[in-house]
């Protein structure tokens, strides 16, 4: 079956129990006048969703704005110009929250490096030369069971949403220099660095430091920077894999190849690495 059809939305799963499922709590839905908390106004039109102490968050999406290619899928999104859009046409101030709430929470999980949950959903999207009142119909609506990931431009809010936790919002000096990761040594052999395996460690590290904790600092795209580091080099026989790639600020990766103690300075990234590793389970 292709994504396209796995994905497209059959049934309305209510909004609730999709929140509830993907860890978020929903007791203070039943803080309402009304008998069923799953109808509690507070909540139930919301276009996302976040638990900061959690880390988790969940977007709704339009199944019709979601573009499928083989395997992929992503949804471009700009609730920074749809905020301005809403003020400017609709004078809608509920749906005008709802774009500037689930920008800051797209801009939250970009800058923090949080994969997000997705729920897709079909019915009558209202359009942008529509102003009626009543707003959007969901008919169907269904949550996605992959995480996926997010890219976001700080200076111009365009949003990018990638199916997939892979496309971490850290970046490394392979990635952002794009430079070719391989090298040759001494003896003539070339080495190759896999992609998913630096993606994975960036992914991990939340854009943090995984040696001092220290946050990367930004670059132009609002992306976080660290250095992906071999902790055995694979000049040495060292593995090209998430159990021996760590994330390091500039700082501790000069140290890791240059510092007198380079030697327990490798110690020292290995209990890191290892105690990172327990902690994601």
């Amino acid at each position: 079956m292709k994504l396209a059809e796995k994905l497209r939305p059959i049934r309305k799963d209510l909004l609730i129990d999709i929140v509830s499922r993907v860890g978020i709590s929903t007791e203070d839905w039943k803080n309402f006048k009304g008998k069923d908390p799953a109808s509690n106004p507070k909540y139930c039109y919301e276009w996302s969703f976040i638990d900061k102490v959690k880390e988790i968050a969940l977007f709704n999406l339009w199944y019709r704005e979601v573009v499928f290619e083989d395997d992929n899928a992503t949804c471009r999104l700009n609730l920074r110009q749809q905020f301005k859009n809403i003020c400017e046409r609709e004078k809608n101030p509920k749906r005008a929250k709802r774009a500037m709430d689930f920008d800051s929470t797209l801009k939250y999980v970009a800058k923090n490096n949080i994969p997000v949950r997705v729920s897709l959903q079909e019915g009558h999207m209202l359009d942008k030369d529509e102003m009626g009142a009543d707003g959007s119909k969901v008919k169907a609506r269904i949550l996605d069971d992959e995480p996926w990931s997010v890219s976001y431009d700080m200076k111009t809010g365009e949003c990018v949403l990638t199916r997939g936790i892979i496309r971490g919002m850290a970046t490394d000096q392979f990635g952002y220099l794009k430079i070719d990761p391989s090298y040759r040594t001494l003896k003539g052999q070339v080495l190759n660095r896999s992609k998913k395996v630096r993606e994975i460690a960036l992914l991990r590290s939340k854009g943090h430091c995984e040696c001092c904790g220290e946050k990367g600092f930004e670059t132009e795209d609002g992306r976080l920077f660290l250095e992906t580091h071999h902790i055995e080099p694979l000049s040495e026989g060292g593995d090209d894999s998430s159990e021996n790639v760590i994330a390091l600020c500039a700082n501790h990766h000069r140290q890791a190849h240059y510092g007198k103690d380079k030697g327990e300075f490798r110690k020292l990234l290995v209990k890191a690495l290892r105690k990172k590793l327990l902690l994601c389970g």
